[in-house]
């Protein structure tokens, strides 16, 4: 079956397309991360949750995999405790990026970039 191949940090991770997977590489707060999971059915599967160190390559192929390397973390979905599920933790947060997303547009706009 097909998969995803990756290359990163001297490790090799293989994840075959037995169910919905994901890759990705972002950017928070001038830092990258890479993160590389699935989801079968209420099984949340991670092989990568890494931060991206200047100069790293990362190499990503897809190719014949016959089977998933070994994920790092195996556990039902949504069952982390960290995940604000509160209303009211959830509007303090959304208060908080919006404030911050205000202070960020006040600064283009002085800048005459908005």
């Amino acid at each position: 079956m097909k998969g995803v191949e990756i290359k990163f940090s001297t490790k090799t991770i293989n994840i075959a397309q037995e169910f919905w997977t994901s890759v990705m590489i972002y950017c928070r707060n001038g830092r990258y991360y890479i993160e590389a999971g699935g989801l079968d059915g209420n099984i949340s599967y991670r092989w990568i949750d890494s931060e991206i160190e200047l100069g790293e390559i990362i190499e990503i192929e897809i190719k014949d995999i016959d089977k998933s390397s070994e994920p790092i973390l195996k556990e039902t979905a949504f069952s982390n405790p960290n995940i604000v599920t509160d209303p009211s933790e959830i509007e303090a947060i959304n208060a908080e990026q919006l404030a911050y997303f205000f202070a960020l547009e006040k600064i283009l706009k002085k800048e005459k970039l908005l």
